[in-house]
């Protein structure tokens, strides 16, 4: 955040959104939500474990939030694994949040989706559809289009 330009404009929060409040509505709200439900929860007690578990925060609660802290044409991005799109898809509606972009993920180019990236907003408007791949085939080499994509996050993209 520090080394972008608008630095003055974008407020970030790590914690629970369960205990976030604000006096204003935003414009764009970004989440990397718990993907795994919780009969799918490990035995192993750990800070990574908890965070990527619903046990804390499911779909519909976060939808809630989202939906409460978004202005009337914010949009929402998070990334979810490929078994909980048909839920956060009729969740979305329940809602009144609309897929505006929906991006298919694979590991390589033959492979199954494992995720989807997905933008959300509460304005109606042609779906956006696209696929991308992380790896390139045969090789231990990211696609360019998945560099462009992460570099600004990942050190070793650079």
């Amino acid at each position: 955040v520090k080394a972008s330009p608008w630095t003055q404009k974008i407020e970030l929060f790590e914690g629970a959104v369960q205990n976030f409040s604000s006096a204003f509505a935003y414009d764009f709200v970004i989440c990397n939500p718990p993907y795994f439900p919780v009969y799918q929860r490990s035995e192993e007690k750990t800070s990574r474990n908890t965070a990527r578990q619903q046990g804390e925060l499911n779909l519909r609660e976060l939808l809630l939030h989202v939906n409460r802290l978004l202005r009337p044409h914010g949009r929402f991005a998070l990334i979810l694994p490929t078994e909980t799109l048909a839920e956060i898809e009729q969740l979305a509606l329940t809602f009144s949040l609309f897929i505006r972009k929906k991006t298919a993920v694979r590991y390589m180019r033959g492979k199954r989706v494992s995720r989807y990236l997905l933008e959300l907003g509460k304005e109606e408007v042609p779906l956006a559809k696209g696929e991308m791949c992380i790896q390139k085939p045969g090789t231990l080499q990211y696609t360019e289009e998945f560099i462009r994509l992460s570099r600004n996050f990942y050190a070793f993209m650079t």
